[in-house]
């Protein structure tokens, strides 16, 4: 599976995540938020005995609204949490995505983060997909 098509379809499977713009490359401006941007960080090429697989990483940038409101600290609790509507994790994990198997490793830089000049409540998730095909 190519590396565009997973990156679609972690876009897609996190779109089911009702009120959240979710964009698969890296926006100059945000516009709506809450908003989730995926980047892509690194390939791996692992070789076993019987089959290789490629893991392709990923880190999502998750923010939820400015920086003084309060608001976007209650709805990121959501986000970073392991089940729920708004769940980034159970969003990821609970179903298949194509032929590859996420693994949403952790969320970190939880809080403020500055993105393009602006400061917002957020966090970043580190994320690989695994496709043994």
């Amino acid at each position: 599976m190519s590396l565009s098509i997973v990156r679609t379809e972690i876009k897609t499977a996190l779109e089911n995540i009702t009120g959240l713009q979710v964009y698969d490359y890296v926006p100059d401006t945000v516009e709506k938020l809450p908003v989730a941007i995926l980047d892509t960080t690194g390939v791996n090429y692992e070789n076993g005995f019987a089959r290789s697989s490629v893991v392709y990483s990923f880190r999502l940038l998750l923010l939820t609204g400015d920086r003084i409101a309060k608001n976007a600290y209650d709805s990121l609790d959501g986000y970073v949490s392991r089940s729920g509507s708004t769940s980034i994790y159970a969003a990821l994990t609970s179903g298949s995505i194509g032929d590859t198997t996420p693994f949403v490793r952790r969320a970190e830089n939880i809080g403020a983060i500055n993105y393009r000049g602006r400061t917002f409540i957020g966090a970043e998730f580190v994320i690989d997909a695994n496709d043994s095909n």
